[in-house]
This record gives structure tokens, C-alpha cells and sequence, in this order.
């Protein structure tokens, strides 16, 4: 998430978005580890 710079606007935050970018790819990169580990 350090890597992204995302805007403000109507719909959601800078923050949100920020957060939400950290959150997707924590959970996209522990679905692969498990996979793997199967």
C-alpha cells in the first residue's frame, strides 16, 4: 500500500482507498499461500 497514491474523492477517501488496497492484496496473497501449502 506504501506504493499506491490514491485520490480523494465523492465516493471514498484517500485513506479508504489506501487501506482497501492493503487489505485486498493481504487477502488475495493468503489465499495463494494456502493454496500452495495444499
Amino acid at each position: 500500500s506504501e506504493a499506491c497514491t490514491p485520490i480523494d474523492d465523492i465516493r471514498a477517501s484517500a485513506r479508504y482507498r489506501k487501506a482497501m488496497v492493503r487489505n485486498l492484496t493481504e487477502n488475495a496473497l493468503t489465499r495463494v499461500w494456502k493454496q500452495l501449502l495444499q
